[in-house]
């Protein structure tokens, strides 16, 4: 797949949780953003998730692309009715991002529930594919990326794995938190 550069440092896919995601809804409908919206299985929406779809929906973005994965990392997390993201999904997104960033130039707004696991991972590899950056708006204090979703895009993209790394760095400052909050989960 072609990796394209770009000049400017400001990541080209930023991360929202839905509630971000909606509340910005006209400011990213006035830019006209390429929006990516990852969104859980049916059986893992709550009545306030499928309103905010219907919001989103409803908008009249030009440049919409929903994916429905829940966000599972290993395949023992799979329960009943959830789907567990695949490299489908992602290389589907990432096609998408790829034709769209040919055709518009525009930066991508990528959202999940959360804006923690799903969309950091997407954002982490379109920055990648589009700036040849992954680190490129990348929070580690907001941003635990989905390590299975990081592994489908390395594969698709056929970069030099990095989920190995970001999983890394995510637990070691994990740690460092808890152990300087003196965190008890009890």
């Amino acid at each position: 797949m072609k990796i394209f550069t770009i000049a400017e440092q400001e990541p080209v896919a930023i991360v929202m949780s839905i509630d971000e995601m909606v509340d910005n809804l006209s400011r990213i409908k006035e830019l006209d953003l390429n929006v990516i919206s990852i969104r859980d299985s049916e059986s893992g929406r709550s009545e306030q998730m499928r309103q905010a779809y219907a919001t989103i929906d409803s908008a009249g973005l030009g440049n919409l692309y929903v994916e429905i994965f829940d966000d599972l990392a290993e395949p023992f997390e799979q329960k009943m009715g959830l789907v567990f993201p695949q490299s489908e999904h992602v290389s589907g997104i990432l096609d998408w991002a790829k034709q769209k960033w040919e055709e518009n130039g525009k930066r991508f707004v990528v959202h999940c529930t959360g804006g923690v696991s799903r969309s950091s991972a997407i954002a982490m590899l379109i920055n990648q594919m589009i700036m040849n950056d992954y680190r490129a708006g990348w929070d580690i204090k907001l941003h635990s990326p989905n390590h299975k979703v990081l592994e489908y895009g390395e594969q698709h993209l056929g970069v030099e794995p990095f989920k190995d790394i970001v999983q890394q760095e995510t637990k070691e400052y994990d740690k460092k938190r808890f152990e300087e909050e003196d965190y008890n989960p009890f």
